[in-house]
């Protein structure tokens, strides 16, 4: 497959090498090819028949290529505007350019909105022009893979699973560098789940990403539990800003106050745990 790390670089070749590591494979075996950098699939005079020739040179390095993943959609569309039917109308059409033209099927990978209930974010001809989708949800430590649509297939089926933490050595200062690898595991039953704001919503979203990206295990204190994945609220707090932030009449002050308020609200549901400079998910 090719894989387009359009944010996040950084944290996904280590969890490529976790992978590789937890499993026992090797790397030169792997029939990946990644494209670590933003590109504008919104525009066909841009980066779309770059990304095709790319793809078809990939498919001679590696042999055929069957799947190609587009992580994230927001980065992929050039400052458009993922509610716009225009703007959704074009990408979807140079998406199946995409297809078209390689063979492959395009995988998108997207963000769901403040209401998690109601599916992805944006125009709802996603949905609709949709082959496959796949939603991903942390409901109060129930991790589940659920098929929302699948065509000419069978829908509404879940799978259980958890992240495993795998150790890949450590950095220039002596830290432990770590990242996380999927193993299946049966359904298990949620947590009774607090009701979130959405700026709540948004901070835990933030949370989780910037863990993902930046996380690392914890030493045993007197304040943080053994193992846990922290990052500095400084982290948090940035990817915070750029979710919640997206929207043009949000801006500094008021991004500030929605954090605090966010941070507040977390703490007193015990959703996060803080001990400054790092917080992480409880």
């Amino acid at each position: 497959c090719v894989y387009v790390v359009a944010e996040g670089q950084g944290g996904f070749v280590n969890r490529v090498n976790a992978y590789l590591q937890y499993h026992g494979l090797d790397k030169n075996g792997l029939r990946l090819e990644i494209v670590a950098q933003p590109i504008n699939l919104l525009d066909p005079q841009e980066h779309l028949d770059d990304l095709i020739q790319a793809v078809k040179d990939a498919g001679e390095r590696i042999g055929p290529i069957r799947v190609v993943f587009i992580d994230t959609l927001n980065r992929v569309i050039a400052g458009g505007d993922e509610n716009s039917s225009m703007d959704m109308g074009a990408l979807l059409l140079n998406l199946q350019r995409l297809a078209h033209a390689t063979g492959c099927f395009v995988m998108l990978v997207h963000h769901c909105g403040k209401d998690e209930t109601r599916g992805a974010r944006g125009h709802s001809s996603l949905k609709a022009a949709a082959d496959l989708e796949i939603s991903v949800a942390n409901n109060a430590g129930a991790r589940t893979l659920r098929i929302e649509k699948l065509k000419d297939g069978q829908d509404g089926v879940s799978y259980g699973f958890r992240l495993e933490v795998v150790e890949l050595g450590e950095d220039e200062d002596g830290d432990k560098v770590t990242s996380c690898i999927v193993v299946p595991s049966e359904i298990q039953p949620a947590r009774s789940k607090p009701r979130f704001t959405g700026a709540e919503s948004v901070a835990l979203q933030a949370l989780n990403e910037a863990i993902t990206e930046h996380g690392k295990t914890m030493p045993a204190t007197s304040t943080i539990p053994q193992g846990v994945r922290a990052v500095t609220l400084e982290e948090w707090r940035e990817r915070f800003r750029l979710r919640y932030g997206q929207d043009r009449e949000r801006q500094g002050e008021a991004v500030k106050k929605a954090f605090l308020r966010a941070k507040e609200g977390l703490l007193k549901s015990t959703s996060i745990g803080i001990s400054d400079p790092w917080v992480w998910v409880c």
